[in-house]
């Protein structure tokens, strides 16, 4: 290809030039006077004005350099231009109360109106920047002040610090601490992931997938790849449904329902579609001649030996709910089996023992905290 044989349109920028010039609001959107020194964000529509908290979703973008713009109730949007200058670090002071250096530094600045920083509290959490230094008038020595020094974000939202703005894209962004969503309104805080693909958004050690993130229409799932823990203390780990849905909760392999949770009012239901295979049993000699030395139940199916018409087993404390199987494995003689001290079986007398014949099974279904309900063949 030739070379240019002609001027060549072009621009240039210093490396120590941080000024450049933006677009301010129309003067019905506000008229007004952007004084040198103050804070400028982008707003929604592009153009820029007070950054402040009194709008929602601003971007931080430097600060009034040179003389003052006014901008008339008659300007257009874009009719006035500011001049901006886009420090490495900016001074600014709080609006109230101090800040420390041993609690502030690396925290969110955020704006509480166009020339004042506050730590938290606004409505809108328009960020400035992260916190570098903190001074005061015992400076250096002091540990506390009421001016900042914040490095603000990096206009195309990815800040030194790590921050990432308002719908900020990247490609690869390696971080070396928290992600933290400083959303200011419900609904703020989001992370979209793109639509129909096998892996829209995977989260790995390496090559090694925990949690896969699938947008294929009609398909849509999440895969978890690896053992869920929940580590919770008693009454902590919770899984909640919808309620009043006929299926609120399906597991399932393909299209085969295993186990239907029913929320509906009034039939509120587990369904259990397949086979409960139960695989807590364990053998278990009966022993002593009295509830106080018989042979304690630990399993919930217990296949019980050694029972010749005297010797026992004894069920654990009754709590509401708890099922327990119990078989004889004798030919001939009856096994008796005895309730935990002061429950009773089948409303009986409190204590005591009811005797299941030999090969015989018998179930028990705890009604509360002191019965248990018995199906089982009596010695004979």
């Amino acid at each position: 290809m030739a070379n240019p044989t002609t001027q060549v349109s072009h621009a240039t920028t210093g490396y120590d030039d941080n000024c450049f010039y933006w677009p301010l609001r129309s003067g019905s959107d506000a008229a007004k006077t952007y004084q040198t020194g103050q804070m400028i964000g982008k707003y929604s529509n592009g153009y820029a004005g007070d950054f402040d908290d009194a709008t929602d979703d601003l971007v931080f973008l430097g600060i009034v350099d040179g003389h003052p713009v006014q901008v008339d109730s008659g300007d257009a949007a874009g009719a006035k231009l500011v001049r901006l200058r886009r420090p490495q670090f900016i001074e600014i002071q709080l609006a109230s109360g101090t800040a420390s250096k041993a609690s502030h530094i690396g925290s969110t600045a955020y704006a509480y109106d166009a020339g004042k920083a506050a730590l938290s509290g606004t409505t809108y959490a328009n960020v400035i920047g992260y916190i570098k230094d903190v001074k005061g008038s015992g400076m250096p020595n002091s540990l506390t002040g009421t001016l900042l020094v914040v490095a603000p974000p990096a206009i195309d939202n990815i800040a030194g610090a790590g921050q990432l703005g308002a719908n900020a894209s990247v490609t690869d962004l390696t971080l070396t601490t928290n992600i933290v969503f400083d959303a200011a309104s419900t609904g703020d805080a989001n992370i979209s992931i793109p639509d129909n693909q096998a892996a829209a958004l995977t989260i790995k050690e390496g090559s090694n997938a925990y949690m896969t993130f699938v947008t294929t229409n009609s398909g849509e799932q999440i895969s978890v790849n690896k053992t869920l823990a929940f580590p919770g203390t008693t009454g902590n780990n919770i899984v909640k449904l919808t309620d009043n849905l006929a299926d609120a909760l399906s597991v399932k392999e393909a299209s085969t329902a295993y186990l239907t949770f029913i929320t509906t009012n009034s039939a509120e239901a587990v369904v259990v579609a397949k086979p409960l295979a139960l695989t807590n049993a364990a053998t278990l000699a009966a022993t002593g001649s009295a509830q106080g030395d018989a042979a304690a139940i630990v399993s919930q199916i217990t296949y019980v030996s050694a029972a010749d018409g005297t010797t026992g087993v004894v069920l654990p404390s009754a709590t509401a709910g708890l099922i327990r199987i119990v078989y004889n494995l004798h030919a001939s003689d009856g096994l008796k089996v005895y309730p935990a001290s002061g429950d009773d079986i089948n409303d009986g007398t409190t204590d005591a023992a009811v005797t299941i014949e030999g090969k015989t099974m018998a179930i028990f279904i705890a009604l509360d905290s002191a019965t248990w309900a018995a199906i089982y063949t009596a010695n004979s």
